[in-house]
């Protein structure tokens, strides 16, 4: 399943993402500033998609779903981040798994 369609799924069962106050760091490493630096639109994805808990080098990440205070799940992802928009034949970001926390 392309993520874009998990995303409106889940927007149109009164569910949302969980903002990381953490994603540029959690995402981008340690050394956020100077990653942005190097590479803005790597970093603009981030902005773009805040409820990134944690993405890997082999393009792996990870969110979390919940609606009110209950119903909380994770959902792994692969793909190209800056293409999450991308829908059906275009899709470049995939949900790989969900489970519930």
């Amino acid at each position: 399943m392309a993520y874009i369609d998990l995303r409106e799924a889940v927007l149109s069962q009164g569910r949302r993402s969980l903002v990381d106050a953490q994603c540029r760091a959690n995402v981008s490493g340690g050394n956020v500033h100077d990653v942005c630096a190097d590479s803005p639109a790597q970093c603009r994805v981030r902005d773009e998609l805040p409820k990134l808990s944690a993405c890997s080098s082999d393009g792996r990440c990870r969110m979390r779903v919940s609606r009110g205070t209950a119903e909380v799940f994770q959902v792994s992802m692969y793909g190209e981040l800056s293409q999450w928009r991308a829908k059906g034949k275009t899709a470049a970001l995939f949900v790989k798994w969900r489970e519930s926390i």
